[in-house]
């Protein structure tokens, strides 16, 4: 009786080993992805994350280097040192419209939506200075980032996240998707 104790509780151990290791995010896939999308070298994809208080900020912080025309190291130093992107938008003139996508009619999005009401569509000039948070900009540089290098649904993306699921599950979904049946690359069709 004792040894079938021990057996029944090893295999538990092993399940829930199992369970939470299948619910870890991919991080090294999701750094991957960041690397390949924003063309830049996996070693310097990693200096980056290094500097930041989340992997799921690379995105931001590649996106606001682009467009500063800067090092994304020494933008993820400046959040480091505990900046909001807000403040760092603005030492590089840059605006809230760097992440702004073209989104029609309501989104059912608990996230998204109060987001995107941040940019009224009726006034453009608004864009720039919509006030959006830290978990904002992560949550519009994210959907952007999936949506564009999977050619994956935007809806989905914000579906997935409204669910709760992190980013790199999400990045590592729209991969799959990617790869096809087959394993072979192609462009995501699902919806909302």
């Amino acid at each position: 009786m004792q040894k079938k104790i021990q057996v029944l509780v090893l295999i538990t151990v092993l399940l829930a080993a199992a369970s939470v290791q299948g619910a870890l995010p991919d991080l090294k896939g999701y750094t991957q992805a960041v690397s390949e999308y924003f063309k830049a070298d996996a070693a310097q994809v990693e200096e980056v994350a290094s500097y930041l208080p989340r992997t799921d900020e690379l995105p931001v912080a590649y996106m606001v280097a682009m467009k500063a025309g800067v090092d994304p190291v020494v933008v993820a130093e400046k959040r480091y040192d505990g900046q909001k992107w807000q403040e760092i938008l603005q030492q590089y003139g840059l605006g809230s419209d760097l992440f702004r996508m073209e989104v029609r009619g309501f989104v059912p999005s608990s996230v998204y939506q109060p987001i995107l009401d941040k940019f009224p569509d009726d006034q453009p000039a608004a864009w720039k200075t919509a006030p959006l948070t830290d978990r904002d900009i992560l949550n519009m540089a994210n959907l952007k980032f999936i949506s564009d290098h999977y050619g994956y649904s935007m809806y989905r993306v914000m579906a997935m996240r409204d669910k709760g699921r992190s980013f790199p599950q999400i990045q590592t979904e729209a991969w799959a998707v990617a790869q096809g049946p087959q394993g072979k690359q192609k462009t995501a069709t699902a919806g909302f």
